[in-house]
C-alpha cells in the first residue's frame, strides 16, 4: 500500500488547512512557535482563499497553502516546499510583505499593523545548519 506524505500540499491543507481540524493546527504552532503556557494559541481563525491581493493584473500572483489569523488579529502563512527553487528567500519575503501590508486600508495608522509570521516546512537543504528548526526576526 502506497501512503501519501504529509508534505503533499493537498495532504498538508486537509489536515492543517480546514477549519474542522483547527486544533491539529493550533497544536502545530504552538510547537513550532515554541510558546509556552502563558502564550499559547487557544483559537485561531483559518482564512480561506489563499491568493494573495494584487494591485494590478500585472502583478506577481502569490497563492499561500495555509493563512491565519490569530485572535489577537497576528498574521500566519504556513508555505510547504517540496523541490528547491532557490528562491526561498525571496519568495519567503515577498510572501510576508504582502501579508503584512494588506493589514491596512486608507486612512489607518500604521500603529495597527499586527506580528506577521511565515512558516516554511520544506523538504530540503537550505540552510547549513544541525538543527531542523531556524527563526529569523526582522528588525
Amino acid at each position: 500500500m502506497k501512503r501519501l506524505k504529509v508534505k503533499n500540499d493537498f495532504i498538508f491543507q486537509k489536515i492543517f488547512g480546514e477549519s474542522k481540524n483547527k486544533d491539529i493546527l493550533i497544536s502545530f504552532l504552538n510547537a513550532a512557535l515554541e510558546l509556552d503556557d502563558s502564550n499559547k494559541l487557544e483559537d485561531i481563525e483559518i482564512i480561506g482563499g489563499v491568493e494573495l491581493d494584487r494591485d494590478s493584473p500585472d502583478d506577481k500572483l502569490g497563492i499561500l497553502d495555509i493563512r491565519a489569523k490569530t485572535v489577537e488579529g497576528e498574521s500566519i502563512n504556513i508555505e510547504v516546499q517540496l523541490v528547491n527553487q532557490f528562491n526561498t528567500d525571496k519568495r519567503t519575503l515577498f510572501y510576508w510583505s504582502k501579508i503584512f501590508t494588506e493589514q491596512l486600508k486608507k486612512g489607518q495608522p500604521y500603529i495597527e499593523l499586527r506580528k506577521t509570521i511565515t512558516i516554511n516546512i520544506l523538504d530540503f537543504n537550505y540552510i547549513k545548519s544541525d538543527k531542523y528548526n531556524t527563526v529569523f526576526h526582522l528588525w
